[in-house]
């Protein structure tokens, strides 16, 4: 469903950092759910970025057996014509994953 992570995956260590920041806050606390919105160009390496993050915090995750919901969700830029839109999509990615479809 996310892809392969890459073994020769090199840079973004400011963004993996933040990422997997707020991923410790959300696992290993009480903290509420947090969201984690990853924005730049086509080809930029979004999904490789989260695809490595992803592969630590499933390891967090199940040292603490905690449930976590994580969904992908696209937009495009007539997205930005309609307010809040962006939302709908990622609702609908967790509720699809609450219900297990």
């Amino acid at each position: 469903k996310w892809g392969k992570d890459l073994r020769d995956f090199v840079g973004r260590r400011e963004e993996m950092a933040d990422i997997l920041q707020i991923a410790r806050q959300v696992i290993y606390s009480n903290e509420s759910a947090k969201f984690i919105f990853i924005q730049a160009e086509s080809g930029a390496g979004k999904s490789s970025l989260f695809v490595r993050a992803l592969s630590s915090i499933r390891k967090m995750a199940i040292t603490t057996r905690k449930r976590l919901i994580i969904t992908r969700n696209l937009s495009n830029d007539s997205d930005r014509l309609v307010p809040f839109s962006m939302f709908q999509s990622c609702f609908k990615g967790i509720l699809n994953e609450i219900q297990g479809v």
